[in-house]
């Protein structure tokens, strides 16, 4: 669900083109639309050396091909990026090498402690911290690149594509790391912060809040149906943390709703329909994850983070022929790993008014 499949995919290959190449300035600039007078004479020279590239990959030049894949994923990465690095607001988010191992860091409490008594030992309640490997997935866009029409210096079917590719990552990311989030809590045993009832009740959010600070400021996260209920909330408004950049807040708000409520941010989670199921109504298509959960997920609390995520290396692509459409396409993959170090430290309340998760 989160990967392109392609027959015969063939990695691009490494080109003269980097992040910070000048060309790079003047294509991203093509494709938003944006004005590209201030680069004078080297616009025509980029624009002259896409339509070669072009007209050589309409032929079959892999070398073409990997380089004109070069521009769209050093235009892409950067705003992607921001995006992805709003896990931040969920967990720990770290980002790693290719060649590093990806760990998740989790903690064992011994709470068996109690006061010393006149010339005797004591129990101390401590914790220990343990290390395991963090499994990785990979998630995948992609979109077919028309190489005759780019000859011909038409960039509209790129920019389109590099939007789509940056929304499908990001939506795909985010569901792997919410669904992760979900089984989790889902499956342990023991101390859960639980509450459930029809809509999302004050009071209960209000108590599970206060159990959960104790782990960590925590985040509320969840689909539109639920966090749109905390709107009437008395202490909710409109608004984000100081401790995010006006440019990272404002791609939250581009994905949906932000605000703030008991000092904690509100962040709304990007939901699609699963168009190949139907609700149990019968009535409209079921969502891609469980559209009547509210998440209390702290962090930072002493290091501890219940919620870890993490990225291994940068966008990377591909070309082949995608098995579902018989089609030649462009693949942009970006490995993320998700864990739950402590589900018992998550508050997880359930709004019975829309349908029970079934996975």
């Amino acid at each position: 669900m989160y990967n392109i499949e392609l027959n015969n995919a063939q990695k691009h290959l490494d080109t003269k083109i980097k992040q910070n190449s000048p060309a790079i300035e003047i294509f991203s600039a093509l494709v938003k639309g944006d004005d590209t007078s201030k680069f004078g004479k080297n616009t025509d020279k980029v624009v002259g050396h896409l339509k070669d590239l072009g007209e050589r990959a309409f032929k079959g030049d892999f070398a073409a091909k990997s380089e004109l894949n070069a521009f769209v994923k050093f235009t892409i990465m950067p705003r992607l990026q921001e995006r992805i690095n709003l896990f931040e607001f969920m967990g720990r988010f770290s980002r790693i090498g290719y060649a590093d191992a990806a760990y998740i860091e989790k903690y064992k409490h011994n709470t068996r402690s109690n006061r010393q008594a006149s010339q005797g030992d004591v129990s101390l309640s401590t914790m220990e911290k343990v290390t395991e490997p963090l499994g990785t997935h990979t998630i995948s866009g992609g979109f077919e690149v028309n190489y005759r029409e780019l000859a011909s210096g038409n960039l509209t079917r790129i920019s389109e594509g590099m939007d789509q590719v940056k929304v499908d990552i990001y939506n795909k990311a985010m569901h792997y790391v919410m669904a992760t989030l979900y089984n989790e809590i889902k499956n342990t045993s023991g101390i859960k912060y639980f509450a459930e009832a029809s809509g999302i009740n004050k009071a209960a959010v209000d108590e599970n809040l206060r159990k959960v600070r104790r782990n960590g400021k925590p985040s509320i996260l969840g689909d539109y149906s639920v966090v749109s209920q905390l709107n009437g909330f008395q202490g909710y408004a409109d608004g984000a943390p100081n401790a995010y950049s006006d440019q990272a807040l404002e791609e939250i708000r581009q994905t949906g709703l932000l605000g703030m409520y008991g000092g904690s941010p509100v962040m709304e989670i990007p939901n699609q329909y699963n168009f190949s199921k139907l609700n149990a109504a019968g009535d409209n298509y079921q969502t891609q994850l469980p559209e009547g959960l509210l998440y209390l997920v702290p962090q930072g609390n002493n290091g501890v983070y219940p919620l870890q995520i993490v990225q291994r290396g940068d966008l990377q692509s591909a070309t082949g022929m995608d098995i579902t459409t018989g089609t030649e396409i462009t693949r942009f993959d970006l490995e993320i790993g998700a864990g739950v170090a402590n589900p018992d430290a998550i508050g997880l309340i359930s709004d019975t008014d829309f349908d029970a998760p079934t996975e």
